[in-house]
């Protein structure tokens, strides 16, 4: 269970609080778990202040691999990493000087942690039709007489991530947390590793005074995962020590680390609703992206066209 943190003054209030909600049934358990949740990790998404998902998404959104070391706001909900929290909250002589950081401690409602990140997969992948993209310039016939015409049609697989809070992820970032995820047989069939190129070259009529290209429908495969945070070391301050004149402030006296999320009895988070969903053309046995074309006329301008 989550460890308490408040003052004497204000124990009397929480129990009276804790016995409403115990009478109402709506006492429940920290954070929230299931045999379906990824990867075994609770939801923390309505347990804890601020945007859960753009935790995560900070957390794990740009940093596929090694620690990462933040501190957490648990008032505000706001989150820095450990730079930026020494250099605003807690700054100490070490960081006027560029050393490695030696002080590295929770203050007031910030509490620090550390921890690594992983990408277990949401559910089976699938294909669907991607957007139509034009794959040949537009030949045009301005004479009065069916014109065929060499078309040659090209088509090269796109691949991209999005996610749920909006934010652009890079390849790279995408590219490291897919390659780690998706594995096994059917990631062959797909473009995220590398890029493949379709080209067709064909003879085509082209009717009088009208221009007509080749467009081509890509079948997608789609692949979505779940960012999932694994603490290594949590701490959070239990009260103040004596004046510390290098930094300026009372030294937190500091509860000793945890490997648990704010020490409650997991450790392993993750915010409902928040993935990550990968898209790369689905490529066929030949080692061309898989998909359909489709041919598009339009009329010209007949004052363009010889009307004889």
């Amino acid at each position: 269970m989550r460890h308490i943190r408040k003052s004497t003054l204000k124990k009397s209030a929480l129990i009276v609080g804790a016995t409403a909600l115990a009478a109402s049934g709506l006492l429940t358990v920290a954070g929230f778990a299931s045999a379906n949740t990824p990867g075994g990790a609770t939801n923390i998404k309505g347990v804890d202040p601020g945007n859960t998902d753009w935790l995560l998404h900070h957390l794990c959104g740009n940093k596929p691999e090694g620690l990462v070391a933040a501190a957490y706001n648990v008032e505000t909900g706001e989150l820095k990493f450990q730079k930026d929290y020494m250099e605003t909250v807690y700054p100490g002589p070490t960081m006027k000087s560029n050393l490695k950081y030696t002080i590295w401690k929770p203050y007031g409602k910030w509490e620090i942690f550390s921890g690594r990140c992983s990408y277990p997969q949401l559910g089976d992948p699938w294909d669907a039709d991607g957007q139509e993209v034009q794959s040949s310039t537009w030949y045009s016939n301005h004479g009065s007489q069916t014109d065929e015409r060499t078309i040659t049609n090209t088509y090269t697989s796109k691949r991209h991530a999005t996610n749920t809070v909006g934010a652009e992820v890079s390849f790279d970032v995408s590219y490291g947390i897919v390659s780690a995820s998706v594995k096994g047989s059917f990631s062959r069939e797909w473009g995220w590793e590398k890029t493949k190129t379709r080209t067709e070259t064909f003879r085509q009529p082209v009717a009088p005074c009208t221009e007509l290209a080749t467009f081509w429908v890509p079948r997608e495969r789609h692949v979505r995962v779940a960012p999932i945070f694994e603490v290594e070391s949590y701490q959070w301050a239990t009260g103040r020590g004596d004046f510390n004149f290098s930094v300026g402030k009372p030294d937190p006296v500091v509860h000793p680390p945890v490997n648990t999320w704010r020490g409650r009895d997991y450790n392993k988070i993750y915010s409902e609703g928040y993935y990550i969903e990968a898209v790369a053309d689905v490529i066929l046995d030949t080692d061309v992206p898989a998909g359909r074309e489709a041919k598009r006329e339009r009329n010209l301008d007949p004052n363009t066209c010889n009307r004889r």
